[in-house]
């Protein structure tokens, strides 16, 4: 599996161990002072996040000005702004740069005036603390998934606008397989994509490729966090069914 690399799955199964007790081993009351040092904010809540997630402890925070005392104010006009605290454990010996990369990219994206969450502030140099973590403005909006209430036909209507916004479908349509939606939306997504431009070059080839990739490190994965469950299995064969596997 070596030449199927995916960070997630190959940590050191200590650390995808510790993931299961994160939040127990992550010291919370640390946040505070985080917030206070590299924004100058002062957190009024904190509250853990409820979605699972895989390997970072992730906490909504809300916070106000240190000198006038009022609450923070979004970039898209939100009142009370939440901030999320995203960190790991620091188990692993190499900082997160991942991390770092967010920041850069949502800071260019800012530039050019596209709205999107800002990463405010990263911090991967285990200086001050002994682990990575991130601060970043809070996604307007809910899981469209979690709360969707229109009809299949509307929900098909909104998977062809996304696929023509799409902008490598190779990348980004090939995990629709992985994802949990109402109604299934492959060829809603293609059709939208074929709208607005043509297929790469052995376009199903890398299809097939990256599908393959993608579910053979999920297993791996869900195998080393001893998670594999019936719905799963059922998911992972549909995916090799196309190479007879």
């Amino acid at each position: 599996m070596t030449d199927i690399y995916y960070a997630v799955a190959h940590r050191s199964q200590e650390e995808i161990d510790s993931f299961k007790t994160r939040y127990d081993e992550f010291n919370e009351e640390v946040i505070p002072a985080i917030f206070d040092k590299d924004l100058n904010l002062t957190v009024t809540n904190v509250k853990r996040s409820e979605s699972w997630g895989s390997s970072h402890v992730i906490y909504y925070v809300q916070t106000q000005d240190k000198v006038n005392g009022k609450a923070r104010e979004g970039a898209l006009g939100q009142k009370n702004e939440e901030l999320v605290f995203r960190a790991n454990l620091g188990m692993n010996p190499q900082p997160e740069a991942v991390m770092l990369v967010e920041k850069l990219i949502t800071d260019q994206v800012a530039e050019i005036g596209i709205p999107t969450n800002r990463v405010l502030h990263v911090d991967i140099s285990r200086k001050n603390y002994s682990f990575d973590y991130q601060i970043q403005e809070k996604i307007l909006g809910n899981d469209l998934e979690d709360h969707f209430q229109g009809t299949q036909e509307e929900y098909d209507a909104m998977s062809y606008e996304l696929g023509a916004l799409v902008g490598d479908p190779v990348l980004d349509l090939a995990s629709c397989p992985t994802w949990r939606t109402h109604y299934p939306r492959k060829e809603q997504l293609l059709a939208g994509y074929q709208s607005v431009r043509q297929f790469p070059d052995h376009f199903q080839e890398k299809w097939d490729l990256y599908n393959l990739r993608t579910m053979l490190w999920k297993m791996v994965y869900a195998i080393r966090m001893d998670i594999v469950n019936d719905v799963r299995v059922e998911r992972f064969k549909t995916s090799l069914a196309p190479f007879s596997l």
